[in-house]
């Protein structure tokens, strides 16, 4: 790898991770009912999948639960094709059935355009 290219990479992580604490120290609007402790949730995340752990910091707007289906709602459609092209559902179902001994459905979308067919 070339060393501008190493710069640049390392650039664009270092704006990563300042966005994703500041996302974290402003706290995701989070369902009461939820049930569980998000913050938790995410830890777990990033510890097996760092990516879709970057991707939820970066664009989740909001999470919500209804019944056994956690609603991960993004602020944009790029972060939810990320986010589920990365695996993130398949992460997220695991870290809710190994750590939190739930069996819910991880359903990603974008509620300003969840009737186009956003959801995942």
């Amino acid at each position: 790898m070339s060393g501008e290219r190493l710069v640049r990479l390392r650039a664009m992580l270092a704006e990563w991770h300042e966005t994703a604490e500041r996302n974290a120290a402003r706290g995701f609007p989070v369902d009461p009912q939820l049930g569980i402790e998000f913050g938790d949730l995410l830890e777990e995340v990033r510890c097996r999948s760092s990516q879709v752990w970057m991707g939820l910091a970066l664009d989740l707007s909001s999470a919500g639960r209804e019944g056994d289906v956690l609603w991960l709602r993004f602020s944009n459609l790029g972060g939810r094709d990320s986010f589920v092209e990365a695996g993130g559902r398949q992460v997220v179902q695991t870290v809710l059935a190994e750590r939190f001994r739930l069996a819910w459905w991880v359903q990603a979308v974008v509620p300003s355009v969840e009737g186009a067919g956003a959801g995942s």
